[in-house]
């Protein structure tokens, strides 16, 4: 019986699935929106080439990354993300919450970030208009 209605209905295993995948998308959109402040307050800091000496876990890291490539780094973002927006919440109505509200919106953001935000709202705005240049499109290009 199982069988026959898989047969009229090939999606019936994909309709299983969506319960479970409408589970994941809270956390894993507050986990990104995490990461996502983590990045505009602190990326400056980050490196953006492996270092040639000096921290050796970020070294192991850039290493793990060339090693398994982008996918695996997408999928270990995703998964750091989503173990943020499952486990870190704020109750932004608490003193806690106010006091980290007020730190975060007090601190600036630096101008290589600023800049880079920018260009890539600008990249991104003029690729979704279709309406960019010769050379953005092969600096477009080169990035991927």
């Amino acid at each position: 019986m199982r069988r026959r209605a898989a047969r009229r209905y090939p999606g019936a295993m994909l309709t299983s699935i969506l319960p479970g995948l409408r589970d994941l998308r809270g956390p894993l959109t507050a986990g990104y929106l995490w990461l996502l402040a983590a990045w505009i307050a602190f990326g400056d800091l980050m490196p953006h080439a492996r270092p040639r000496s000096g921290d050796m876990p970020i070294q192991a890291a850039f290493d793990l990354a060339g090693f398994f490539g982008k996918g695996a780094v997408v999928a270990a973002i995703s998964f750091t993300a989503y173990l943020f927006g499952a486990f870190v919440s704020i109750d932004v109505q608490s003193r806690l919450g106010q006091k980290l509200l007020r730190l975060v919106m007090s601190k600036p953001v630096s101008p290589p970030m600023v800049d880079a935000l920018r260009e890539f709202t600008r990249f991104e705005t003029a690729q979704a208009l279709g309406v960019m240049s010769e050379q953005e499109k092969v600096a477009g290009d080169a990035d991927e």
